[in-house]
């Protein structure tokens, strides 16, 4: 089914790509109709006016009122003169001397107004639509009243409905006035918070760019060396003042960001809660499960668990990315100090009793690495707290990468990959040092931010992978999901794919924070970008590898979108209403095509096809179909009338010519059959539909069986057949109406023969019916003595051969 409808797909993709982006555009000029509008008879003149007046109250009511058009005026005024402020502020600074950390809290900052900006546009041109919509629409009536004005007074016996047409005319150009004040009010309002989005776009652009230049100046010394630094100076080596210009730039700006996001702060919390009791009910079921004790997986589970508190404020702080997406620096090195102690509690579950002691110092690493961002590169306590930082960090690795050279615990291949990966952040570790040496601040942080922000990003990501896992797997082991039935038949390989899109998102999440540390995420992005846009041509036609696959991707969502509907429909939702047989199976087999249909419209949509391209397309499948399609065409034909007639339905056993078996499913092009021994057979719909069919199970489950039975001559025919009687009496699987019958069928050439007529409601057990039914009338015969004939036949000789007589006068 699935390659089926792949294979459609493809050809419809290219069937699309031919028509629509093969064509040349050809320009063509077309005349602008101008439709006439007639006028109102004068005898619908009183009632016509009257609908009108009513729909011009709605339009008063549904269009923006003057003090909601003076409300976006001052809140207008308002933006542009804090936005001039702002940007005036930045102007005055050098952002070339201002530190990465500075530049990118405030292109945080100004991408939150320009979602501000952005939102106040779209509430702008929603009203701006309303007003044109509205204008169009009176309008409209204006040219009606005003022709039908002119004809009155062309007609002397209305001259009485002129007044009120006239003011009708006036009504109508004082309404008209007004939507085009109130339009052009607005039009102004939008044309300059629209230029002020620009005005703050090119700014974001400009400090990007700054960004980006300062990231990558990684070797250049951009401060004095810690030998050079000036210890006499007060202002490099302060140690309150960089705390109070940190309080006023990003401790404020923090607590400004949360009083205006109050609501994902309160959902924050409420999602702390939900996680901490979701986690204790996992605790709690673990307790209760025996694990294999060789899963690494089930050992690592039930540890990181057991801390439940810890486990809940991990999983709430990774899950914090979705509810805080634009949020300052300064709050993510807050939630970083929340979570390092619960990280560290949790790595203690799983590392040996060796390794807390450096545990311990990555902690310490953490909260320095929070510390050092509150003081200038060029004062003398980042100097001390980088260069103890760095110091630890060799420390560690150095002691870790020793431990794990001589190891002989873990395998070969598993030792040498961490031994590399451990070398790898020694060698950052130690160029971040040099980088404090050489006075370049830029590489030090970057080269000293590797190994520390690698193995943090990887517990929190690690201990968040492994608890949705759980959860997951609670989830679909619950009472609740076991209730449906589709978790019941489809729950392994539903729970199977979830946790496999997962664990795969996990880890680009966590190579996607690395690259972004390394300063090569937008280079790798931007390459991948221009990849899948860049554009082929051949011919006329062009495309471009990220329609193709997004062409491909929607179609392949809208499949696996319809399969679970329809799983859901079948297996839970029909299972409790009570339809018609076959009903359920119609309505899910409709409703995944549709879903299908939907899905393919959509990307056609997507990709920028033309969805006018549908109807040459449909006179190219008429083409088709003329020529070499007619088979294909009339199997999907008959599969909507199988669908919809429902002549046969899943389950039924048919007979088709030759072939007999029970219907295992009904496609759209063919069904399948399977037949009593056991082979699957595809069978077109048009042959289940053109041909003779017998349906044995169509009404119901009856069916009637005969068996036929003989006995010698000389036996008593009433008294068999009373014995016959009996033996269909007593057979469980034979229904009492319709009764059964036993008929003295004639007088054969060797026995007497009966017909044994009977009717079962199991049509699938009928052979074992009949075998044992079989089996009763020998049984019974053998006890009573009547003998069952075989064909036999006298012969009677009226001459006989000499060479017989002269044999038969030896013999005597």
């Amino acid at each position: 089914m699935n390659k089926t409808i792949f294979t459609s797909v493809f050809l419809l993709f290219f069937m699309f790509f031919a028509i629509s982006y093969g064509q040349t555009e050809a320009k063509s000029v077309n005349d602008t109709i101008v439709k006439e509008v007639s006028p109102i008879k004068a005898a619908d003149v009183p009632s016509e006016s009257g609908e009108l007046i009513n729909r011009l109250q709605k339009i008063n009511d549904v269009i923006p009122t003057d003090a909601k058009i003076s409300a976006y005026a001052n809140r207008n005024d308002s933006l542009g003169k804090i936005i001039d402020s702002l940007l005036l502020i930045d102007q005055s600074l050098d952002l070339t001397n201002q530190t990465t950390r500075y530049l990118n809290n405030r292109l945080v900052f100004w991408k939150i107004f320009s979602e501000k900006i952005k939102n106040f546009n779209s509430e702008l041109a929603k009203d701006l639509a309303t007003l044109d919509a509205n204008r169009k629409r009176v309008s409209k009536s204006v040219a009606i009243w005003k022709k039908t004005n002119l004809q009155l007074k062309t007609e002397d016996s209305n001259s009485g409905l002129l007044p009120r047409v006239k003011s009708i005319n006036t009504l109508l150009d004082s309404t008209l006035n007004t939507l085009n004040k109130k339009s052009d009010a607005l039009l102004v309002i939008l044309n300059s918070i629209t230029a002020k989005g620009f005005e703050i776009q090119n700014h974001i652009k400009n400090i990007d760019n700054i960004y980006i230049e300062k990231k990558s100046q990684i070797f250049v010394q951009n401060e004095p060396s810690v030998f050079s630094l000036e210890y006499r100076n007060k202002s490099k080596t302060s140690f309150v003042e960089p705390i109070i210009r940190f309080y006023d730039t990003e401790i404020i700006q923090a607590f400004n960001y949360l009083k205006q996001n109050i609501l994902n702060v309160v959902f924050q919390i409420i999602l702390l809660i939900i996680l901490m009791y979701l986690i204790s009910l996992l605790a709690d079921k673990l307790k209760e499960t025996d694990f294999d004790e060789d899963s690494t997986y089930s050992k690592f589970l039930v540890k990181i668990i057991s801390r439940r508190v810890s486990s809940s404020l991990v999983l709430a702080v990774f899950l914090s990315i979705i509810i805080f997406p634009n949020r300052q620096e300064v709050l993510k090195d807050f939630l970083m100090l929340i979570i390092t102690m619960p990280i560290i509690l949790l790595a203690k579950t799983i590392v040996n009793k060796p390794f807390h002691n450096y545990l311990n110092i990555f902690g310490v690493l953490i909260v320095l690495n929070i510390i050092y961002i509150i003081f200038p590169p060029d004062n003398i306590f980042y100097m001390i707290i980088m260069l103890f930082t760095a110091i630890l960090e060799i420390y560690v690795l150095w002691k870790v990468f020793w431990y794990f050279y001589h190891s002989k615990k873990l395998e070969s291949f598993l030792n040498g990959l961490i031994v590399f990966i451990i070398g790898i952040n020694l060698g950052f570790s130690i160029v971040g040092l040099f980088g404090l040496f050489y006075g370049s601040t830029t590489l030090a942080e970057l080269a000293l931010n590797v190994p520390f922000f690698s193995a943090y990003s990887g517990f929190l990501i690690f201990f968040s992978m492994i608890i949705l896992n759980g959860m997951i797997s609670f989830f679909f082991d619950s009472n609740y999901a076991n209730k449906l039935n589709v978790v019941g038949i489809y729950g392994r390989v539903i729970k199977k794919r979830i946790l496999a899109i997962i664990n795969i998102s996990m880890v680009l999440i966590w190579l996607s924070a690395i690259l972004n540390l390394l300063n090569i995420r937008r280079e790798i992005t931007e390459g991948i970008s221009n990849t899948l846009t860049y554009e082929i041509v051949l011919g006329s036609a062009s495309f471009t590898i990220g329609n193709v696959l997004l062409f491909f991707l929607v179609i392949w969502l809208s499949i696996v979108i319809s399969k679970i509907i329809k799983a859901l429909l079948v297996e839970d939702v029909f299972t409790k209403i009570s339809m018609a047989k076959g009903l359920p199976h119609t309505i899910a087999i409709m409703v995944r095509y549709a879903i299908i249909t939907v899905g393919v419209l959509l990307a056609i949509s997507a990709v920028g096809m033309p969805l006018s391209s549908i109807t040459v397309l449909a006179g190219a499948f008429g083409i088709g179909i003329g020529f070499g399609l007619q088979s294909i065409f009339n199997n999907i034909v008959s599969g909507f009338i199988l669908l919809f007639e429902r002549p046969i339905q899943i389950g039924d056993t048919i007979e088709v010519g030759s072939l007999i078996g029970t219907v295992k499913s009904i496609g759209i092009r063919a069904s399948n059959i399977r037949t009593f021994d056991g082979a699957d057979i595809i069978v077109p719909n048009g042959e289940l539909v053109s041909n003779q069919v017998v349906n044995w199970t169509l009404s119901d489950q009856q069916r009637r069986i005969e068996v036929l039975a003989g006995v010698a001559y000389g036996s008593d025919p009433h008294k068999v057949k009373e014995l016959f009687e009996k033996v269909l009496a007593e057979h469980k699987d034979i229904l009492k109406d319709p009764a059964p019958n036993v008929y003295f069928n004639g007088l054969g050439n060797s026995s007497l023969d009966f017909r044994l007529l009977f009717w079962t409601p199991s049509f699938a057990e009928w052979l074992r019916i009949k075998s044992e039914i079989i089996f009763g009338v020998h049984d019974i015969l053998y006890k009573e003595g009547i003998t069952i004939p075989f064909p036999q036949m006298d012969l009677h000789l009226k001459s006989i051969d000499k060479p017989l007589e002269v044999f038969k006068k030896e013999e005597k």
